[in-house]
């Protein structure tokens, strides 16, 4: 047996010649303390809990009031870094630390002798190892004794010409010293040490996977001599298939190797469900900014949403499936009140196409639900869904010409729909197309999803032949003509409209609705006073959030009219923060951008065109106990238009 299969296996301990340990975490979220506000932190922290994260690693440095560097005024206290690590073993995450131990002096602690501001650490200064061994000592003794250490030492290229020269010893000879020190400064305290990857990696080898070890200094030849039992952290942002070859070049060696994925973590992600590999998802992005919920947010969830549905019984087992997500999401704070039965059907029904369709298979659930103490009849269904027409159908029988609309209200018209582009043209291109858009260079192209702009190309030339995502389409200008102007006036992640010539809009299709409202009448009996409400949901459509000076303006696609013993309480139900697409996982922020609370992703597939399928587990906090008479669900025109859609119900007492 080849030895990465030996180490898909846990085997390394064993080849190691060690007592076998637990696992690594499957999937652990990176948060970096320099650059979080401390009220960011306690919320990604739950959010990595929601999402079914395994561990956070909590990167440190001179921000933190270290005994070893002086005790000297930082952003963080070792107290408030203690309550981090209980506050993350409370939610049942693991805790790994992280600090920089030869480059990127801004992340490493602070020392004017030791670490220059500008090159990173000077090992061959007397007693630098001594100093780093107090660091970590101190740092896992903060940390609560943690079974991984993070040394970073990624694009290292300044310190370890430095060092090598002032040591008079060859790059590869000091790297492979210093990871050795690190790891036995590491295991006297308990730790494994973990390294990223690219000052190891020969890009003669591994092409295009951030290989940083070769020319001019060639360190990459050290990797023969780090010992076997440190970990390599593989980072690549954008993953493709032949990227493989880069954790296979560490595997073959018999390291344990995590993955590490940014902004898109998917192919990444299903990549290493299908090895069994662990995966670290990075945070690059200051999480007070708005980018941040635009970006990271929506990656962490991926990120989780790929681990899952690797993880997923085919659609036959979908009742089941949905049975424990949804109790994994009701379970952790004890005094939520269980759901017991949500029935799903075990296969689609006759109707459903070949790609399982969201709307449905939520319009096939049966009308009554069982939940805890009570029993709530769903008198008819929120929404009367029929099979929504492909864009191809729409496209083709909408009466022409056509034009796409922006953000702004300008519009341009489409000189044709799935054919070669010609000079100075703008045409769509539909996945019934083909699978890319085949044109050449001399252009530009935007993808755009469920009515959003997901993909800008940064110029008006040099872009071409676009993968176009199935139910999306691409825009694609010929340079020649005002395509390429008018195309650069959109902002990722507004709204475009393709409307047809009497400018009604194509992509907006929205189901016709039988009520607007689901009506909920609780049994006389149930007399406990109700603290919640939770809403399994989804939205069938994007819908734009709009920035404002200081906070962001978030859409309502439907609100809870509770009726209590004391009177009416309305719910709001806003998209972005309570509930999101089913197809495509995104972020959910509250109204200053930050991670949002009591929500989670519950539950989702994969769908036989390369989509997902999910659904949103919501808590709607009343603002007390309340015996709880009634409940009616109103869809508002928002909602209409983004299909949202109520799968469940079920009481928090």
């Amino acid at each position: 047996m080849p030895p990465a299969a030996l180490l898909s296996l846990g085997c390394l301990p064993a080849l190691l010649g060690t007592t076998q340990q637990p696992p690594a975490p499957a999937l652990t979220l990176h948060i970096m303390l320099d650059w979080t506000k401390s009220d960011f932190v306690e919320p990604l922290i739950d959010l990595a809990a929601g999402c079914g994260y395994k561990a956070v690693m909590l990167e440190v440095g001179g921000n933190v009031a270290l005994k070893a560097q002086g005790g000297t005024r930082a952003d963080w206290s070792p107290d408030e870094i203690r309550r981090l690590v209980s506050h993350a073993h409370r939610r049942g995450l693991e805790v790994i630390p992280c600090t920089s131990l030869l480059s990127h002096p801004e992340c490493a602690p602070r020392h004017p002798k030791y670490i220059d501001p500008e090159m990173g650490w000077r090992l061959w200064e007397p007693g630098a190892y001594e100093f780093i061994s107090a660091i970590v000592e101190e740092i896992c003794d903060l940390f609560d004794h943690p079974r991984y250490f993070h040394a970073r030492l990624d694009e290292a290229g300044p310190a370890v010409a430095a060092n090598s020269e002032r040591l008079g010893i060859s790059p590869a000879d000091f790297l492979a010293d210093h990871i050795r020190r690190l790891r036995d400064i590491c295991r006297q305290n308990g730790a494994r040490l973990v390294i990223w990857h690219d000052m190891l990696a020969p890009p003669d080898q591994i092409p295009f996977a951030n290989s940083n070890g070769g020319p001019p200094l060639n360190c990459w030849r050290a990797v023969e001599a780090v010992p076997k039992d440190v970990v390599i952290n593989f980072w690549l942002y954008d993953f493709e298939a032949q990227h493989a070859l880069g954790p296979e070049f560490f595997l073959s060696r018999r390291f344990e190797v995590w993955l590490s994925p940014w902004l898109h973590p998917g192919p990444m992600g299903l990549w290493a469900a299908r090895r069994g590999l662990p995966i670290l998802q990075t945070i690059w992005i200051d999480p007070s900014s708005v980018p941040f919920c635009e970006w990271q947010l929506r990656a962490i969830v991926t990120a989780s949403d790929a681990r899952l549905r690797h993880n997923q019984p085919p659609p036959g087992g979908l009742r089941d499936a949905t049975l424990r997500a949804v109790q994994l999401v009701m379970r952790p704070p004890a005094r939520h009140g269980q759901l017991l039965q949500v029935t799903l059907p075990e296969t689609p029904p006759a109707s459903m196409p070949d790609a399982p369709n969201l709307s449905l298979l939520l319009a096939s659930l049966p009308a009554k639900l069982r939940m805890g103490m009570a029993d709530l009849a769903l008198r008819c269904p929120l929404v009367a869904w029929q099979p929504s027409p492909s864009l191809d159908d729409t496209l083709a029988s909408a009466e022409k010409p056509l034009r796409v609309v922006r953000a702004d209200g300008a519009s341009r018209l489409i000189d044709g729909v799935n054919r070669p582009r010609g000079e100075g043209e703008l045409i769509l291109y539909t996945s019934g197309y083909g699978p890319r858009t085949g044109t050449n260079i001399y252009g530009t192209e935007h993808v755009v999803v469920d009515g959003t702009l997901q993909e800008i190309a940064p110029d008006c030339y040099g872009i071409g032949d676009s993968h176009i995502p199935p139910g999306g389409f691409v825009l694609s200008a010929h340079c020649a003509g005002d395509g390429p102007g008018f195309l650069s006036g959109m902002g990722r992640w507004q709204p475009v409209k393709i409307v047809d010539a009497r400018w009604q809009n194509l992509l907006s299709q929205p189901p016709a609705a039988s009520s607007s409202q689901v009506i909920a009448t609780l049994p006389s009996n149930a007399k406990r006073p109700v603290r919640a409400l939770w809403l399994i949901h989804a939205t069938l459509h994007n819908m734009p959030m709009r920035s404002r000076e200081s906070s962001l303006e978030l859409p309502a696609v439907g609100q809870v009219l509770v009726t209590t013993d004391k009177g009416e309480e309305v719910l709001p139900v806003l998209w972005g923060h309570h509930v999101a697409c089913w197809r495509t996982p995104r972020w959910l922020v509250d109204a200053l951008g930050r991670p949002a609370r009591n929500v989670w992703l519950a539950w989702a597939t994969d769908t036989p065109d390369g989509g997902v399928a999910c659904l949103w587990a919501t808590r709607l906090p009343l603002p007390r106990p309340l015996r709880v008479r009634r409940l009616r669900l109103q869809i508002t025109p928002a909602g209409r238009e983004a299909g949202w859609v109520v799968a469940a119900l079920a009481l928090e007492f």
